[in-house]
């Protein structure tokens, strides 16, 4: 038996020998398991747990073995480069003031490498009989240019033009641009990543790497037959945070920035006017200088993504918070769409999650089934989470993984029914009814106790 010592403000084990007098209740609180396990970037965090003395996160493959264990008082540890794509971890709080015990987490989300997604790169294009522009420069996030240097080959006589070596371009000419670009810390290039030059797709080449990370080189063809048109496509966040304008030749395509932010609203996309009506494609091509405007939608229209979906059996009580708004997605019917298994992969960028095609495009403000699972879009292509409204009907998508969640499901401690059958559009909530199995909801979709 263990009891709590007052003068030396800890727990002790009785002994037979041991005589204490007990006039009040002992302080010892039980540890709850740690709570919301998420990577931000190559570090691993999770709330505080109270009375908590220390914590051990310990490092799994994403074949389930384990790599490493550390214990730390602060509740993140940043792993810096050492975990790999898949990875996830678990974290176990130890007892500190006077309990002297342990509960374990369950396992965070997966790890998944950042890619970069999409970049431009700017050149100034070779005009004839001159030396050319050697700069290159590219407002990404994700990568840079190394040296912000171009340099230019003659594809027929692989005559080089460049800051070592500058000599003036013959017309009629073809050259070949090419740059080499460095990932930043955290980032990595792959395959399918995109990148132009001046909107006009370029081909991945060798890969090389210094002291500083990896470089992978990028080029693509100019015909030297006189001055470009270059254009510019500027971004009117319209109150939210500044994204800068690009620049391309006449006909390119330019790169998705970024995602604006602004307290208090969502961004629904982007708008070739400022009312707003006509969403913009970044599939077009480029035959002029033009504008582009921010859409927002305040906060409290769209619903919250709070909570955690389980599986089924109910107990408990609590509450939904927030609204919906049937914004960047329609309405799922029953049994009517042909569930394919999709070519492409999910990517991730620092505004969320997306899926990329094969061919290169992806789905906006639509719903899709990827693999069996149905996912829901915003207009900007990002994957939605949490609860949404379909027309009248309500759905509720996995805030870590984004799957939309069917039968019953645990959601802030109160227990909701989400259809799986043909009474009602797939994963449509119950509300004010009785579920398949007989038991009766409010008009809350809560389960009436």
């Amino acid at each position: 038996m263990w009891a709590y010592d007052s003068e030396n403000s800890g727990c002790e084990e009785l002994t037979i020998d041991d005589a204490y007098y007990f006039d009040y209740e002992s302080p010892l609180i039980e540890l709850v398991p740690p709570t919301n396990l998420r990577w931000n970037g190559y570090t691993a965090r999770w709330d505080e747990v109270p009375n908590c003395e220390k914590y051990r996160i310990t490092l799994y493959s994403k074949y389930g073995h384990r790599r490493s264990i550390i214990e730390t008082e602060d509740t993140f540890y940043n792993y810096g480069t050492d975990v790999s794509d898949g990875e996830y971890f678990k974290v176990e709080a130890i007892g500190g003031d006077g309990y002297m015990d342990s509960v374990e987490s369950a396992k965070s989300p997966i790890w998944k490498i950042p890619v970069v997604r999409e970049v431009n790169i700017v050149v100034t294009p070779p005009i004839a009989g001159e030396i050319p522009n050697y700069n290159a420069s590219t407002d990404s996030t994700e990568c840079t240019v190394d040296d912000n240097e171009v340099g230019w080959v003659d594809s027929d006589t692989r005559i080089v033009s460049n800051t070592s070596s500058p000599r003036p371009l013959e017309a009629g000419h073809t050259y070949i641009a090419s740059i080499w670009l460095k990932p930043k810390s955290g980032y990595k290039i792959y395959e399918n990543t995109v990148v132009k030059i001046n909107g006009m797709t370029a081909y991945k080449g060798a890969s090389s790497s210094d002291l500083s990370g990896e470089l992978i080189e990028f080029s693509r063809e100019f015909t030297v037959d006189g001055t470009a048109n270059l254009y510019s496509v500027n971004f009117d966040s319209t109150g939210g945070s500044e994204v800068a304008a690009q620049t391309l030749e006449e006909n390119g395509v330019e790169t998705r920035p970024a995602d604006p932010v602004r307290d208090g609203y969502n961004f629904e996309g982007w708008y070739t006017e400022a009312e707003c009506i006509n969403a913009y494609d970044f599939n077009s091509q480029i035959t002029g200088d033009i504008t582009l405007f921010a859409k927002w939608v305040k906060k409290d229209t769209e619903g919250s993504g709070s909570g955690s979906g389980s599986g089924s059996g109910k107990s408990g009580g609590g509450s939904r918070s927030g609204g919906g708004s049937s914004s960047g997605g329609g309405s799922k019917g029953s049994g009517g769409t042909k569930q394919t298994k999709k070519m492409g992969e999910w990517q991730q960028d620092a505004t969320g999650w997306w899926y990329k095609y094969a061919n290169g495009t992806y789905p906006k403000a639509t719903w899709d089934n990827i693999d069996g699972a149905w996912y829901a879009f915003n207009e900007a292509g990002y994957m939605r989470t949490g609860w949404i409204s379909s027309g009248d009907k309500w759905n509720y998508l996995n805030p870590a993984s984004g799957e939309m969640l069917l039968g019953w499901q645990n959601i802030g401690g109160k227990y909701y029914y989400f259809n799986t059958g043909s009474s009602h559009p797939q994963g449509a909530m119950y509300a004010n009814e009785k579920t398949p199995d007989g038991y009766s909801v409010n008009a809350n979709g809560e389960w009436i106790q």
